[in-house]
C-alpha cells in the first residue's frame, strides 16, 4: 500500500518470517523489484511517483516499508 507521508511517500509490504538481510530492492524507473532468494515480486509505480526515488527501507513487524523522496530538480513541491 502507497502512502502519502511528511517526507513524500512510503510503501508498505507484508512480508511474514523475513529478516532484512534476506531482502533485496532494486529501483527501476517503472517498478520497484523486492528480491528475496529465488523469488521476486515487481511492484509498479504509479505515475505520481516515477519522479520520486526510493530512499530508505526497514523491516518492522513482519512489514517492509520502503521511503520514497522526490529527485532534486524534479520541480515536485511538498
Amino acid at each position: 500500500m502507497f502512502e502519502k507521508v511528511e517526507e513524500g511517500y512510503q510503501l508498505t509490504v507484508n512480508i511474514p518470517f523475513v529478516k532484512k538481510e534476506e531482502l533485496e530492492l532494486l529501483e527501476t524507473s517503472t517498478d520497484l523489484m523486492i528480491k528475496l532468494g529465488n523469488f521476486k515480486r515487481n511492484v509498479p509505480l504509479p505515475l505520481s511517483l516515477r519522479k520520486y526515488h526510493v530512499t530508505g527501507a526497514k523491516c518492522e513487524n513482519e512489514q517492509l516499508v520502503v521511503a520514497f523522496e522526490a529527485n532534486k530538480g524534479s520541480g515536485i513541491d511538498e
